[in-house]
């Protein structure tokens, strides 16, 4: 990859102003209105990898790459922010970046975890010189109480542009956020956006982009279990509180309710972050944590969504879930998925739900390193046939120094571009075929 189109450092300091607010006492990174984001540390990447995932007629290109930056020095409440930037073609008339994994990892021995965080934001698209690029800013937090250890930051991103002459499609990748508070069983939160270009009735839906975890509670905890779930999204609005900035207000009159010729969609997120105490008691600030997620909303007539179901269950400290599941391991697990069958001319794989926990036989632990995410990806779709295939790489970790072993699940929403002819195929199966096993 070039130098023009990797993450690159700040040329300058501006303050990352975030839409919505969950926690007004000290993280500065997502999901803040109104006021500047304290506390960053615009950060050269010391690693990054970018690559043309394919290229189509010019009407539409994906590029799928990786960013990763490094907080070397102990400063309280500090977050690493990476500038990410991708040269597009010309003749592309719109863009953005999906987060399609992460990972965080302490510089120097295990630590507890109270902060957790990863979200890409301000997504803008630029003309200078003849020069069309999309440019985004990137954010990783990792601490324990004190927050004053150096820790690395990597997420890997995927940037699709294109000719909206030629392909019927929008988003809304405005900072739309959902947030709240939760007890360590899994309580869902609800967001919502509104935007025009959904008015009409096409498909649409929500992909995350960005989250935040923090205990309530002052003071250090293990970890045990870290998921995450978009359930799913809808075209509808219901007589309901939303968990959106600025007061979870029901936007709705009562007794009423708002379909998609209004443009909206709405969904809900369910989320665990537990070590092995069981948190049934809804006092959040003794029991609870707090949670933020930004997504994007995605929708268009050239736009088919796949959203294989996905469960998180909160795993408790007696080794239940143990008789269900093979054996983890204290190292990257890598693994190759397949997708078969998908009726449409291009596909887009983005990872929408994942589970990470240590084998509960064993308990809660420290963290030195944790997260998931997809490598690589390809489609294939034979010249003139109606279905393609798609695979990816995914990598998951989450271990101590003790190197002790843990678990991981996932789901991938599939975007789909272009609906080709739904044909029956020879063996009756007219539905995608996923081996998403892990």
């Amino acid at each position: 990859m070039k130098r023009s189109s990797a993450a690159v450092l700040f040329a300058f300091v501006l303050p990352l102003v975030w839409s919505c607010e969950f926690d007004t006492r000290g993280w500065g990174g997502l999901c803040i209105s109104g006021g500047e984001a304290s506390g960053l540390s615009y950060v050269e990447p010391y690693d990054f990898s970018d690559k043309k995932t394919f290229e189509k007629d010019s009407q539409i290109v994906v590029y799928h790459g990786s960013a990763c930056g490094k907080l070397t020095q102990k400063i309280s409440e500090n977050e690493i922010s990476l500038q990410g930037s991708r040269r597009i073609p010309r003749w592309a008339t719109h863009a953005t970046v999906f987060l399609n994994g992460w990972k965080l990892e302490y510089e120097s021995d295990d630590h507890h975890v109270r902060t957790l965080g990863v979200g890409i934001g301000h997504i803008n698209l630029t003309v200078n010189q003849n020069r069309k690029e999309v440019t985004w800013a990137a954010i990783g937090a990792l601490g324990d109480y004190n927050f004053d250890d150096a820790y690395n930051f990597c997420y890997h991103y995927t940037v699709i542009a294109w000719n909206e002459a030629k392909i019927n499609l929008a988003v809304d990748d405005d900072e739309n956020c959902a947030s709240g508070t939760s007890t360590y069983n899994m309580y869902p939160i609800a967001g919502h956006l509104q935007n025009n270009v959904f008015k009409r009735r096409v498909t649409a839906g929500v992909v995350p982009r960005g989250f935040f975890f923090r205990v309530a509670q002052k003071e250090d905890h293990h970890l045990l279990q870290l998921s995450y779930n978009i359930v799913g999204s809808e075209r509808i609005l219901q007589n309901k509180i939303y968990d959106n900035y600025p007061e979870s207000t029901n936007p709705l009159l009562q007794n009423s309710s708002r379909f998609d010729s209004a443009g909206v969609l709405s969904w809900s997120t369910q989320v665990i972050f537990k070590d092995n105490q069981e948190r049934w008691e809804p006092n959040i600030e003794k029991n609870g944590y707090y949670f933020g997620e930004m997504v994007t909303g995605i929708g268009g007539k050239d736009l088919g969504v796949i959203h294989p179901p996905f469960l998180i269950t909160p795993l408790d400290d007696e080794g239940w879930w143990e008789s269900f599941v093979t054996s983890g391991s204290p190292l990257v697990v890598t693994k190759e998925f397949t997708i078969s069958n998908i009726p449409y001319e291009n596909a887009i794989p983005i990872l929408s739900g994942w589970d990470l926990h240590y084998e509960a036989l064993d308990g809660d632990h420290h963290v030195r390193k944790i997260g998931i995410w997809i490598s690589d990806w390809s489609y294939s779709k034979p010249f003139r046939a109606s279905r393609g295939t798609l695979k990816y790489t995914l990598s998951t970790i989450l271990t101590d120094d003790e190197e002790n072993s843990s678990l991981a699940n996932h789901r991938v929403t599939v975007l789909g571009i272009k609906p080709t002819a739904i044909v029956q195929s020879e063996d009756g199966n007219i539905l995608p075929e996923l081996d998403n096993d892990f």
